[in-house]
């Protein structure tokens, strides 16, 4: 049976904080680059620190780890991640140095880059 496409506009605020806060704890499934998180036009300069920062957490993390010995999960791009935080850092450094803009994020809901569609 078809399902109805899912109606986002009416999210209330407990909805909406909660798909960010799952949205923060894995940035790289929301965003195709750091980049991408400093050009979004939706979100405050507040949000997009957040992901930056979770991100750059998230990569010294699986860092830490690989130096303390521990075997990085099968395709997680370890081999990656040092060019993955230059490119967070640059964003972050990107982001500070840009004026302030005060904007009300428009988002209602948060849909994971290249896996989810909405009909």
């Amino acid at each position: 049976m078809p399902t109805e496409p899912t109606d986002h506009s009416h999210a209330t605020s407990q909805e909406t904080d909660a798909d960010f806060d799952a949205a923060v704890a894995d940035p790289s499934a929301f965003f195709e680059s750091p980049a991408a998180i400093v050009a979004d036009t939706e979100m405050t300069d507040e949000q997009k620190q957040r992901f930056l920062a979770a991100w750059e957490q998230d990569i010294t993390a699986r860092q830490r780890a690989a130096e303390e010995g521990m075997v990085p999960e099968a395709g997680s791009g370890a081999d990656n991640d040092a060019a993955q935080l230059k490119r967070v850092k640059a964003a972050i450094g990107q982001l500070d140095a840009t004026p302030s803009a005060a904007t009300t994020p428009g988002r209602s809901h948060w849909k994971r880059w290249g896996r989810d569609t909405l009909a």
